[in-house]
């Protein structure tokens, strides 16, 4: 019998996605302003949370070590991708 080990799951950077992505809708829904940057913050680091607990991002082995392959195939993926997106905009929208 071989002796399968459980694949490792993120537990910091979700909690943080997930507790930042719910700080910026709180703050888009308080505020009288509504501002558009706060929300695509928010709902871009809420898409991107469920990506960094299936597949969460090893820091502690080097460079050349880690295996970065780009990947579409799962649902968390291209959740993370538009959460990226909907996050880069959300910067760019608050510059202007």
């Amino acid at each position: 019998m071989t002796e399968q080990r459980p694949e490792s799951r993120g537990r910091f950077w979700p909690i943080l996605f997930a507790v930042i992505g719910v700080l910026a809708l709180v703050d888009y829904f308080y505020k009288s302003s509504y501002e558009l940057s706060g929300l695509l913050k928010g709902v871009g680091f809420l898409l991107a949370s469920p990506q960094a607990y299936f597949h969460p991002t090893e820091f502690t082995k080097p460079l050349k070590v880690r295996n970065f392959k780009p990947r579409l195939s799962n649902v968390t993926d291209w959740l993370a991708l538009v959460g990226a997106v909907l996050l880069m905009a959300g910067i760019i929208v608050e510059w202007l």
